[in-house]
C-alpha cells in the first residue's frame, strides 16, 4: 500500500509578487509574510494529522502534488506556486517530511503542479506520496480534482 498524506488550504496563499513587495518594503515585512503564511499552513497540517494514522516523518523520498485552485486567471502559475516554499517549510516544521532537500524528495520529479480556476472555492490541495525505489505514476495516486473541466494546465 502506498502511503499518502492529503490536506487542503482554503483561500489563496501569497505569491511571489506579494512576497517581493513585502521584502522591498522592508526585510522584516518579508519575514513576517513568510512566518504568517507558514504558521497558517502548520495549523492546517496539525488538524489533518489529528485524523491520520501515518508514521511520520516519511522514511522514504516523497513526491508532493499541488493542485492550485485560483478564483481567476489574474496570477501567473509561476507566481502562484512560489508558495511551495511556505508549504514545504511547514511540512518540515510539523515533521511530516524529514527535510525539503534533495534526499527527502523524489528525484527527478519532486513536485507536480496543476492549476485550476474555482471562483467560489479557491484553495490549495496538497498530497504527499511516499515513493519506494521507483517513481510513482502520480496521476493514478492522487485525488482527482473536483472540477476537472476547469483545468488551465497540467
Amino acid at each position: 500500500m502506498i502511503e499518502r498524506f492529503h490536506f487542503v488550504i482554503d483561500g489563496q496563499l501569497h505569491g511571489l509578487n506579494e512576497h517581493l513587495k513585502a521584502v522591498n518594503n522592508s526585510r522584516y515585512d518579508g519575514a513576517d509574510v513568510k512566518k504568517t503564511e507558514q504558521l497558517h499552513i502548520e495549523f492546517i497540517i496539525k488538524a489533518a494529522l489529528a485524523h491520520s494514522d501515518l508514521e511520520l516523518p516519511f522514511s522514504v523520498p516523497v513526491q508532493v502534488c499541488f493542485d492550485w485552485y485560483e478564483p481567476d486567471k489574474r496570477r501567473d502559475p509561476d507566481n502562484v506556486c512560489f508558495a511551495h516554499k511556505y508549504i514545504l517549510d511547514a511540512l518540515v516544521a510539523q515533521h511530516v517530511i524529514r527535510s525539503d532537500g534533495w534526499k527527502a524528495l523524489s528525484m527527478p520529479e519532486p513536485f507536480k503542479d496543476c492549476f485550476f480556476v474555482d471562483k467560489e472555492n479557491p484553495r490549495v490541495e496538497v498530497t504527499i506520496i511516499a515513493v519506494a525505489d521507483e517513481p510513482v505514476d502520480i496521476e493514478t495516486q492522487r485525488r482527482k480534482p473536483i472540477r476537472r473541466s476547469l483545468a488551465l494546465a497540467c
